[in-house]
């Protein structure tokens, strides 16, 4: 789909970069299997150390600051050029303050005080929250709130604390979304139905019927549809493979929420738990996010589409989470205790 939605570039003149753009794509793919495989070899307890967590988190933001103060590239401080590569900082900050998180609230007693307990979290999540709102990308910031607000929920936060939180983070999206002026003129297309490429998008998918026109004859990419290898991939896959490709990227993202929630719920300790809930919400709420923007239900963001989407660090960030989803899943099935006395099973917990 990279190589088929990239013919907007050739159109353009520019069959060299498309070229390349492919490339990038299948070295990252590669890439990224690698590290899915090499990361579910590594007992997951090693991304609850103190110094990996600590080491993580530093360098997170270190790269998401010197995202700020590179020179800009499409208008905004959202990617790092070293060299021949591109990095989103942004793609690592989701994870990492996933597993930031689960190593917090594997205590249960910090749920249940929240000068001392939740407040701590929410700090780190502020300071990430803060580099990224700067850069600014509101829906890479809509996607990590809304996955902490949700770990939360699952580590046993009481939900007036949990209500108050999301109304102030909500608050802070839409302070955002008012001082940021591009954010601003697509959320206001949305609600006046009056974005001209969430219109072409629709278009694009309605075209498409059940089967769709076939592989690399969309029409729309051509010259309506702006990106349409990363922010609207799944408006071409829709015109190219129609209601029954839809359905498919549906079925296969729902897929990893199932298998996700279910190695979630038999794993043996909070730490592993939090950390398979927060992975697999975080690929769903992305991909739920992308598919709602090509459809019309949610604002433009900008969102890629993981595992399909054009782009390099989302795809090999993504299939490092998933190493650390298959390690848990490995310990699950196993039977193994990695933590004594710790033992944690969801269905148990009140």
């Amino acid at each position: 789909m990279v190589a088929s939605s990239s013919e907007f570039f050739v159109i353009k003149g520019a069959s060299t970069y498309a070229f390349k753009l492919l490339a990038k794509q299948i070295l990252a793919t590669v890439f990224g299997i690698g590290i899915a495989l090499i990361v579910a070899k590594i007992d997951y307890n090693f991304w609850r150390k103190p110094v990996v967590i600590v080491g993580l988190f530093l360098l997170t933001c270190l790269l998401l600051g010197y995202a700020l103060i590179h020179p800009p590239i499409h208008g905004t401080h959202r990617w790092i050029k070293i060299g021949p590569l591109t990095l989103q900082p942004s793609h690592i900050a989701k994870y990492v303050t996933v597993i930031v998180f689960a190593n917090w609230f594997e205590d249960i007693n910090r749920t249940k005080n929240f000068m001392h307990g939740i407040a701590p979290a929410l700090l780190s999540l502020g300071i990430i929250g803060i580099l990224i709102g700067l850069e600014p990308s509101i829906g890479m910031l809509f996607i990590i709130l809304s996955v902490s607000i949700l770990m939360l929920f699952a580590a046993g936060v009481r939900l007036s604390q949990i209500g108050f939180i999301t109304s102030s983070l909500g608050g802070v999206i839409l302070f955002l979304i008012n001082k940021v002026p591009y954010a601003t003129k697509r959320f206001m297309g949305f609600i006046n139905n009056g974005h001209e490429q969430v219109t072409q998008s629709i278009l694009g998918i309605g075209s498409g019927g059940i089967f769709g026109k076939g592989l690399g004859e969309g029409f729309t990419k051509k010259f309506f549809l702006p990106l349409p290898h990363t922010d609207f991939i799944f408006s071409t896959i829709a015109e190219e493979w129609g209601l029954v490709g839809s359905i498919g990227i549906l079925f296969a993202f729902f897929v990893i929420l199932w298998r996700g929630i279910s190695i979630a719920l038999n794993s043996k300790d909070r730490f592993s738990m939090l950390c398979a809930f927060g992975i697999t919400l975080t690929i769903f709420i992305q991909a739920m996010l992308h598919i709602g923007v090509a459809c019309g239900v949610c604002p433009p963001t900008g969102i890629p589409l993981p595992f399909i989407s054009a782009g390099g660090s989302g795809l090999v960030t993504n299939f490092f989470a998933l190493g650390i989803l298959l390690s848990i899943s490995k310990k699950a099935q196993n039977g193994i205790n990695t933590s004594p006395g710790t033992e944690w099973s969801l269905r148990n917990e009140k």
